[in-house]
């Protein structure tokens, strides 16, 4: 239940008024003051007494004689709504304000883009339940279970002997009594945002599952937004009796949420407890949530096995909801890229919330995560239970909306419909009455001029029909299916706005992929910076910036101009920075350049026909923040540049000369960097039919390479031991060696996704030493995942480190580390017995928790089965094109070992003969120094002044 701040104030009255003064508020009727008749014109918007009360405002002020609820002096969260009927209407009813039916001041379109609730209040049901279990028990057992609990995951820590607590039913209650309050209110707010966007009927009939690692945050949460917890009165149209599923893996927490749900109405949810969910059946689902419970699922095999099966479900709708912690971002992160992985022209899903796009996240890789908050008012034992002081907390959460679909696209309706508010009504309006009184010059015939009025020169010129409509401002009619359409193509305010005298400046999620920062001001637009100054984290903004917009790399959150360390700020040519845009800045020193306009621009400085680009880089040493500033003005001018150095030293510049005459014209905008390829993102590329790339390299110069051209895998092979250091087998090489070369790799190959061979003799003796040596590769050179040769005899140690969250992929068919075993390098599942153990290999191996297979020297039918049969990512080199990637070894691509008498295997190509062009290089250099032509006198050395040469010719001879 939500409640606006007044509300608030007089719930938490038991504490601030004693019942005498209650009792005399509760049944002093309303006095009014006595005024003359003539001035009721003047008072008729003024509240002289309490006559005007909302409805069932009794409701809100229960007789709770025993709380001792502290009021906290925050006044920042204001909430939308006093009661449930309130808090779930329909978005036309919000446009109409609280407060006595006050014209609403913001934009139809911000109202709907709205998210932040701004106060969640337990519901009387379940506070009182809980309340009850804990008066049952022992209150400092609570609060000592508590203390076990682990902060980050809610679950029990190790004891001292490290063995693991059970979950006991004091360890529910506890997780209940400190936890339960803030995960209901995230997933409240979440429901809040789905009516508010798709409407009252969003949640379509039928039943909901609910998987969660709470008890009961997802049930309660429902059963508030569709007003399930008012006793069912017959006849009043509400749908009674929807099935609900809460499974909990706890049997502890499954026996309290059942208890806690007792004290809901009869008949408001017809619900089942489960320790396991059900498998896929005929009934479908209205809505899949699972809450709180992705984060605690140990390894990412299993987290995305948990998905397929919820998926597996065909719901309209499955919301994710985690908290905000590192484990529950990258569990967050890691579902979003395989649920968009798994999106198929057939079977397409689209996200509802919070992205307003299906890129890359662009908050990947930085500091922040990608997380909103909720307030919530705390009940009395949250309070004891947290021995905390204030009366409010915020909640930190992280989610996801997927719906089935294809994404809807921009609404037929202009961009400019629905954002008219009531400040922009007042704004026209006063424009309006301006133009009464005013006159202007108007020739007349026989060239004289007469002063008429503005409004009718107005209405003889046609621009207004009658001089009434230049006093009338007309009602705007709202399609808010279309704004609802067009909401998902909105800028979403991923932290605080950052609000100053005159401009208010969001960081936001955009459309395009990117992070981009936007400042409204007061001069641009009165209702978008109203707006603007309304909204809070999360929102959705609809409005349109006339301003710069920062495109960001990184380093958002708390990032203002203020804390800033500017390194460059670009401005177009002619355009000066005014007061506002410099307030907060540091002191700094204005250098100008040119910048070319053709293909010598960087990253950031590209244009378009006939406009001005700029760009802003943030601070290079201190803050280390990127990001360019897109300005949208449009000059007939060459675009130039002035940056903005917050270095103490004033740097020389030396302005670039133009460019000629027939230089090429604009360059296309350059394209945003990759992300780093993540496991997701490579079954992203199966699903699309994507062919994988994958090359190895040994060292930094290797590792650029497919660094620069966009490969989206790099192994750091064992073949090293022959390419680079000259071995005749590849088992020569030892476990330091390859962390040697793998660190040089991983330095140079920041986006693909890179993995290293387990050598010869580093994992054959026990399960315990593979796990040993894999971990020290992990850990000393920063791989992304593991490689070993082998067949069922690794699958152990494949199971325990897939167990243990690490990503394998085994390495099956031709095994070099065992050719001698092999009789050489033989062809591998030529007879049907060979390929039959190879599949059943494969098959293991996936079920032990292989991310991926490596398929060497095999038949192409047989590895095309294996892949499309096992669902299983694979990698072929000598396999056909039947796999999902392909590898080859640098030196063969580049060509390096190449020339005659050199062997290849029939599966090699070479792609470049780098090794003729290199042993031509060397062999020109020896032949230039050995003929005197290197180094050329004048060209390649460096000279003296004739003066001081003989100045020192003469400081030699008299040395002698």
């Amino acid at each position: 239940m939500l409640l606006p701040r007044p509300a608030r104030l007089l719930r938490q009255c038991p504490t601030l008024l004693r019942p005498a003064v209650q009792r005399c508020i509760a049944t002093t009727p309303a006095r009014h003051a006595q005024l003359d008749e003539s001035y009721h014109p003047f008072t008729n918007d003024m509240l002289m007494g309490s006559s005007r009360q909302r409805p069932n405002r009794a409701s809100a002020i229960p007789d709770r004689q025993d709380q001792d609820v502290e009021v906290t002096e925050d006044t920042s969260a204001v909430a939308s709504s006093s009661s449930p009927s309130a808090y779930a209407q329909s978005a036309e009813s919000e446009y109409d304000h609280e407060d006595g039916g006050r014209e609403e001041r913001r934009a139809p379109a911000t109202v709907i883009g709205a998210k932040r609730v701004g106060l969640v209040i337990l519901p009387e049901q379940l506070t009182e339940s809980i309340q009850q279990e804990i008066n049952a028990g022992d209150p400092h057992e609570i609060r000592r279970s508590f203390l076990q609990l682990n902060p980050t995951t809610r679950t029990p820590t190790r004891g001292k002997e490290g063995e693991r607590f059970r979950a006991t039913p004091s360890a529910a209650l506890a997780k209940a009594a400190a936890f339960l309050p803030g995960e209901y209110a995230a997933v409240r707010s979440i429901f809040t945002e789905l009516r508010r966007r798709q409407g009252d009927d969003w949640l379509p009939e039928g039943s909901v599952m609910e998987v969660t690692g709470t008890v009961g945050a997802g049930l309660w949460a429902l059963a508030d937004s569709q007003e399930l917890l008012e006793p069912v009165v017959v006849g009043d149209g509400r749908s009674v009796g929807r099935k609900y599923e809460f499974n909990h893996a706890s049997r502890s927490g499954l026996e309290l949420a059942e208890r806690l749900a007792e004290s809901m109405p009869t008949g408001a949810l017809d619900v089942t407890y489960q320790r396991q969910p059900s498998k896929a059946g005929s009934a479908i689902p209205a809505l899949v949530l699972s809450s709180f419970h992705l984060s605690t699922i140990p390894s990412t095999s299993a987290q995305r096995t948990h998905i397929q099966h919820l998926l597996s479900l065909s719901s309209p709708y499955l919301i994710i909801v985690d908290r905000n912690t590192a484990a529950g971002w990258e569990a967050m992160s890691s579902a979003r890229e395989y649920i968009l992985g798994l999106s198929t022209p057939e079977s397409p899903l689209h996200i509802v919330a919070p992205c307003p796009h299906e890129a890359a996240c662009p908050m990947l890789g930085g500091r922040e995560s990608c997380s909103f908050s909720q307030r919530l008012q705390r009940p009395t034992f949250v309070r004891r239970t947290k021995h905390a002081k204030k009366g409010e907390e915020d909640m930190g959460y992280s989610y996801l909306v997927i719906a089935r679909g294809e994404r809807p696209g921009r609404s037929q309706a202009s961009s400019s419909t629905g954002r008219v508010g009531g400040v922009a009504r007042e704004e026209g309006r006063r424009l309006r009455e301006k133009t009464e009184g005013r006159t202007v010059l108007r020739e007349v015939e026989g060239g004289g001029f007469e002063m008429v009025s503005l409004v009718e020169s107005m209405v003889e010129g046609g621009a207004i029909g009658s001089a009434e409509d230049a006093l009338e401002m007309p009602e705007e009619e709202v399609d808010l299916e279309g704004l609802r359409t067009e909401a998902y193509e909105w800028p979403r305010l991923i932290a605080p706005p950052i609000k100053r005298s005159g401009h208010v400046i969001m960081d936001t999620c955009h459309p395009t992929g990117q992070l981009h920062r936007i400042t409204f001001a007061k001069s641009h637009s009165k209702q978008a910076y109203y707006d603007a100054r309304k909204s809070s984290w999360g929102d959705l903004f609809p409005h349109q910036p006339k301003g710069k917009e920062v495109v960001r790399d990184r380093g958002v959150r708390r990032l203002s101009p203020a804390n800033a360390s500017l390194a460059q700020v670009g401005v177009a040519e002619g355009e000066e920075l005014g007061a506002g845009e410099m307030e907060g800045w540091p002191t700094a020193a204005l250098s100008e350049e040119q910048a070319d306009v053709g293909e010598g621009q960087t990253q950031g400085e590209t244009s378009t026909a006939g406009a001005s680009t700029m760009m802003w880089d943030f601070g290079t040493e201190r803050s280390k923040r990127g990001g360019r500033i897109v300005d949208k003005s449009t000059t007939g001018r060459a675009s130039r540049k002035r940056s903005i150095h917050t270095s103490a030293v004033t740097r020389s510049v030396h302005p670039p000369p133009p460019p000629p005459a027939d230089a090429p014209g604009p360059s296309t905008p350059t394209p945003v960097p990759r992300t780093k390829v993540t496991i997701n993102e490579l079954y992203r590329l199966r699903s699309s039919s994507t062919p994988i790339t994958c090359l190895t390299a040994y060292d930094y110069p290797t590792a650029m390479l497919s660094q620069n051209a966009n490969v989206d895998m790099v192994l750091i092979g064992d073949s090293l031991a022959q390419v680079a250091l000259g071995h005749t087998s590849t088992n020569a090489i030892t476990l330091d060696e390859m962390i040697h070369h793998a660190s040089a790799v991983t330095r140079g190959a920041k986006t693909p996704f890179t993995f290293a061979d387990l050598p010869f003799g580093s994992f054959e003796e026990s399960v315990e030493q593979g796990v040993r040596s894999v971990v020290r590769m992990i850990k000393r050179s920063g791989i992304d995942g593991i490689k070993i040769e082998g067949g069922k005899e690794i699958i152990p140690l494949v199971k325990k480190l897939s167990d243990m969250g690490i990503a394998v992929m085994p390495h099956i068919g031709l095994q070099p580390q065992r050719a001698t075993s092999l009789s050489g390098y033989l062809v591998q599942g030529r007879s049907a017995e060979a390929a039959a153990e190879l599949y059943d290999t494969a098959a293991q191996l996936k079920a032990v928790g292989a991310f991926a297979l490596l398929l060497e020297a095999i038949p192409h039918t047989l590895a095309r089965h294996i892949t499309e049969s096992l669902g299983i990512l694979t990698i072929g080199i000598g396999a056909g094109p039947g796999t999902d990637g392909q590898v080859l070894v640098i030196t063969d691509v580049l060509g390096t070992y190449a020339g005659p008498g050199a062997w290849k295997a029939k599966f090699v190509r070479h792609f470049g003969d780098a090794g003729a062009v290199s042993r031509g290089a060397v062999e020109s250099f020896v032949q230039e120094v050995r003929g005197g032509g290197f180094p050329e006198v004048g060209k390649e050395t460096y000279a003296m002044k004739k003066e001081e040469w003989s100045k020192f010719l003469e400081m030699t001879k008299k040395g002698e």
